[in-house]
C-alpha cells in the first residue's frame, strides 16, 4: 500500500505528512502501525477542549468576512452574490479539514493546521508538551 497519495482537497501547506493523513490512508492505521502521530493524553484532553473554542472563533472570522463582502450597497447583487457563495464554499472546504473527523490518531495534525491558520494563540499551544509542539512545528 502506498502512503503517498497527491489529493487536490488536501491544502498544499500540510505537505506531504497532511497528504499521507488526510487523503491517502486512515491515521488511526498509520498510528498502529508506526506510533509516530500518537499524542499524549494530556494533549489529547487539550485539543478536546480547545475544538469548540477554535470551531467559534473559525466560524466568527466567516461571519466577518462575509460582512466584509457585502457591506458594498452600491454592488451588483449577482455579482455579490457569486462571491458570496464561493466564499461559503471555499470556507466550508476549510472548515470540514481543520474540525472534522476529531480523534486522537487526528489530534497533531489538527492542532497543525489550527496554528497554520492563525486560529490557535501562544497561550493556547502553549498547553502542549513540548513534544506535540515538536510534532506541530515539524508538520506546520
Amino acid at each position: 500500500m502506498s502512503l503517498w497519495c497527491e489529493n487536490p482537497w488536501v491544502p498544499p501547506w500540510l505537505g506531504r505528512a497532511g497528504r499521507i493523513g488526510i487523503a491517502s490512508i486512515e491515521l488511526s492505521t498509520l498510528n498502529k502501525n508506526t506510533d509516530m502521530l500518537d499524542i499524549p493524553e494530556r494533549d489529547w484532553k487539550v485539543v478536546r477542549k480547545l475544538h469548540p473554542i477554535l470551531l467559534q472563533r473559525y466560524c466568527q472570522q466567516v461571519f466577518q468576512d462575509v460582512h466584509t463582502l457585502t457591506e458594498d450597497g452600491e454592488c451588483n447583487y449577482h455579482d455579490a452574490y457569486l462571491e458570496l457563495y464561493k466564499l461559503v464554499h471555499d470556507r466550508d472546504k476549510t472548515i470540514r479539514y481543520l474540525f472534522n473527523g476529531l480523534s486522537r490518531s487526528k489530534a497533531t495534525m489538527m492542532v497543525a493546521a489550527w496554528k497554520h491558520h492563525g486560529l490557535i494563540t501562544e497561550n493556547e499551544l502553549a498547553m502542549f508538551s513540548e513534544e506535540t509542539l515538536e510534532e506541530v512545528s515539524f508538520i506546520a
